[in-house]
């Protein structure tokens, strides 16, 4: 199904004749923005009805400390159109409720939610606003008002839509260099066609990987947390003419993506933002179950001294070493080709060497098959891995 725009999908699933089960993948597949949403700016704290039908609801709803809902017999998708949305699941374990997962979603991502399952919704800062759609029996619901998830959940990985804004509010085109990875595109070359055709490039930022893929006759699939770099991506794709396929989607879950559906996953610099343990594990598992079998990997990991060898700090040696939070001035290329220095804060990372790698991926079933070597002004001292799924 092609990318919708807001209106597209509004007419689509406010329109009686659309089936429930069209309604799904339609969410999945769009890009929506609340500000062309007319009703958006009737919004005062109480949701808004779009469309109300026996068999569909849709709304505007925004979220504050909400009470935990089960829905019976209907499906609910929620699509998060500004702020944070925490996310909890709940399951029965012996006469009590007890949380089972919890997570943070940004804008432009969706949780498809089944019918039966007791989940939570609450705002992560003061303000966030979901498009609410529930299809079956929207009037039977059932609230559960005294369960709260254990703690908040962590969301470092969103501190790039930060550093994104500041970047371009200070007059960057590109926060990163417009071509692509040297080692991905020493990897594609030599590789030729024998890696096949449908890519995955996970934590795309601004597209440059992506394009170059396309550029070459792929089909790529692109996701970031980052609404402000996809934007950057999609204005790319649009104004070189190339079809990519760019989803605001968590890298640890990959929600909506299809299990052993593309040929080659790539992370040029992702993972090693990643700096707790059990969401790379999470990662690397969710890559092995989209990479069809005998599916390749592509990894670019910062071997050391994260920030050295940057275009973006190239007075290391007298601000570094870098530690997560740290405000360091960074040098950004302005539109105009001029240089600018701003102040941004150091988001978290992993160091990690070519074995410990290794190991890593072997624990996801992703055995090593290449290795190589770069240092450059994207990544400074990387270990790049290419592996195969076992």
């Amino acid at each position: 199904m092609p990318t919708l725009t807001t209106s597209e999908l509004l007419a689509l699933i406010t329109n009686p004749a659309t089936p429930n089960a069209a309604v799904a993948p339609a969410l999945s597949s769009a890009v929506l923005y609340i500000e062309d949403i007319p009703s958006a700016t009737a919004l005062n704290g109480e949701p808004v009805s779009l469309f109300a039908s026996d068999s569909r609801s849709v709304s505007l709803l925004p979220v504050s400390q909400a009470e935990a809902l089960r829905y019976p017999v209907a499906q609910r998708l929620i699509y998060v159109l500004s702020g944070q949305v925490t996310y909890a699941r709940y399951e029965a374990r012996d006469a009590t409720t007890t949380p089972v997962d919890s997570h943070v979603m940004g804008v432009g991502q969706v949780k498809d939610i089944a019918a039966g399952v007791t989940h939570q919704l609450s705002a992560r800062g003061e303000r966030a606003v979901v498009l609410d759609v529930v299809s079956g029996e929207p009037e039977r619901v059932e609230a559960f008002p005294h369960l709260l998830a254990d703690g908040e959940p962590p969301t470092y990985f969103y501190e790039y839509e930060e550093c994104y804004r500041r970047v371009y509010e200070a007059g960057a085109e590109l926060w990163e260099k417009a071509g692509p990875n040297e080692a991905l595109v020493q990897i594609v070359e030599h590789y030729g066609d024998t890696l096949g055709s449908r890519w995955l490039d996970l934590g795309c930022g601004e597209g440059r990987d992506s394009l170059y893929l396309a550029s070459r006759g792929l089909e790529v699939t692109s996701v970031d947390v980052s609404r402000t770099a996809l934007d950057k991506a999609r204005s790319r794709a649009a104004a070189a003419g190339l079809a990519c396929t760019f989803f605001e989607r968590d890298v640890t879950r990959l929600d909506g993506l299809p299990d052993e559906g593309y040929d080659v996953a790539i992370n040029m610099g992702c993972l090693h933002m990643l700096s707790d343990q059990a969401h790379r594990q999470m990662h690397l598992e969710r890559v092995a179950e989209v990479l069809k079998p005998d599916g390749h990997f592509i990894v670019a990991h910062c071997r050391s001294e994260w920030l050295k060898g940057f275009y973006s700090v190239p007075d290391y040696e007298q601000v570094g070493p870098a530690m997560p939070g740290r405000v360091l001035p960074r040098r950004i290329r302005l539109a105009d080709g001029r240089e600018a220095w701003i102040d941004l804060p150091t988001t978290h990372f992993r160091e990690s060497d070519q074995q410990e790698l290794t190991e890593e991926l072997a624990a996801a079933n992703l055995n090593v098959v290449r290795a190589l070597s770069q240092d450059d002004e994207a990544f400074g001292n990387t270990v790049v891995l290419l592996a195969k799924k076992a």
